[in-house]
Order: structure tokens, then C-alpha cells, then sequence
């Protein structure tokens, strides 16, 4: 998940910062590439609209299984 792609879907970095229930700083201290921790709580946030890496690589390794 990409720091540009959770900010695009709250509307701003404030609005990002608020949602996440963090301070603006921290959201702009975000590298581009959000890690497990951060990127699952988004998803957590959003209601799964926003996917966490882990839950990227969950679906990846399960459609995988089922396609063999």
C-alpha cells in the first residue's frame, strides 16, 4: 500500500491524520511504501476498502492455491 493511495482516499493528508486518529506529522513521516503495521490499520479504517500488504499477499497466495 502506498502512502500517495491512502492519502488520495481520504482527500488530504489532515483528513488521513484524522481518520487514523495520529497527528499530520506523523502521516507526512510515512514512507511511500506503507509497512504491515500502518497499511493494516488503514485497513481497519477504511473497512477493507483499502487493502493491507498482508492481506494483499493472503489473497495472491490463496488465489494461487485455487487456480493449480
Amino acid at each position: 500500500m502506498k502512502k500517495s493511495e491512502v492519502i488520495e482516499y481520504f482527500g488530504s493528508a489532515a483528513r488521513t491524520a484524522r481518520a487514523m486518529r495520529i497527528s499530520r506529522a506523523a502521516v507526512t513521516m510515512w514512507p511511500d511504501e506503507l509497512g504491515d503495521y500502518v497499511s493494516f490499520k488503514v485497513e481497519l479504517v477504511t473497512g477493507g476498502l483499502l487493502k493491507s500488504n498482508e492481506t494483499l499477499r493472503f489473497e495472491a497466495d490463496k488465489a494461487r492455491h485455487v487456480n493449480q
